[in-house]
């Protein structure tokens, strides 16, 4: 892949007067988190390494903090309707990235965040080998002294979505997800600067609060979630019983790993 030469302003997010950090040492100035976010973006652009270490804020996403100089996206602007062929490319690539490549890519980070964040916890996707019910799904986490962050249901609910009044198909929920959008309102409420679309935001919210409510409900099933887990487990997960996949650098749905239920029609 080719891509542009480094952020101009790059160097300033670090002392431009001290010895640059090795990718190792400075995930190890990092949470562990935030090592899987630089060896993923780094995947894709390993010519930006020297950006990634020289960075010192530690919530904007790199993918902004360290792009190409040219203002066109990688790969160039997308102009015509693809052909056939440039589908069928597409896919090919695709499929290489999580058959070969991610497979790979999780092991480096494995390897990394095992030398540099052993008594850390970190994120990590699991699909498992039968669906499990929500109960059992968090019986599981704690056996493994983690704590579940979001779930894929083997099911569609229809909710509130981005298309305020329109109620949208989701399998996705956050386990606290009354509290991330009671958090998101109140941040919105306080905020001086003006918020615009605000009705579009308040659909999401309310979309957040239902799937965080309807994955509680009778007989839910969980085929993969995010779970956050001491650093020391990853070594398990491989022969775990109940785990077919682990995914660190994708979630279970970017890696397509998730089944495909019928979708309903969701009706106002």
């Amino acid at each position: 892949m080719v891509v542009g030469s480094l952020l101009t302003g790059c160097g300033s997010t670090g002392s431009q007067d001290s010895e640059p950090l090795t990718l190792e040492a400075w995930c190890g100035g990092q949470v562990a988190d935030r090592c899987v976010e630089a060896l993923t973006f780094l995947h894709w652009l390993p010519e930006q390494e020297e950006c990634v270490v020289a960075v010192t804020d530690p919530t904007t996403s790199l993918f902004q903090l360290c792009q190409p100089l040219s203002p066109e996206p990688i790969g160039g602007p997308v102009t015509t309707i693809p052909t056939p062929g440039q589908i069928a490319d597409a896919e090919r690539e695709r499929r290489v990235f999580i058959e070969v490549e991610l497979p790979l890519l999780d092991a480096r980070i494995a390897e990394l965040i095992g030398r540099t964040h052993p008594n850390d916890q970190l994120t990590v996707g699991l699909v498992f080998v039968e669906p499990l019910t929500v109960p059992d799904m968090e019986a599981f986490t704690e056996e493994l002294d983690g704590l579940w962050v979001s779930a894929w249901r083997t099911d569609y609910v229809c909710g509130s979505g981005m298309l305020a009044g329109q109620p949208q198909p989701s399998r996705f929920a956050f386990r606290d997800g009354v509290e991330r959008a009671a958090a998101a309102r109140a941040a919105a409420d306080r905020s001086q600067e003006p918020l615009t679309g605000r009705f579009l935001l308040e659909a999401a919210w309310a979309g957040m609060e239902h799937a965080a409510q309807a994955i509680r409900e009778p007989g839910v099933l969980v085929e993969a979630v995010e779970v956050l887990l001491p650093v020391e487990r990853l070594s398990g997960l491989e022969v775990e019983p109940k785990v077919r996949k682990v995914r660190i650098a994708a979630t279970p749905e970017e890696a397509g790993d998730l089944t495909d239920p019928p979708v309903p029609g969701c009706e106002p």
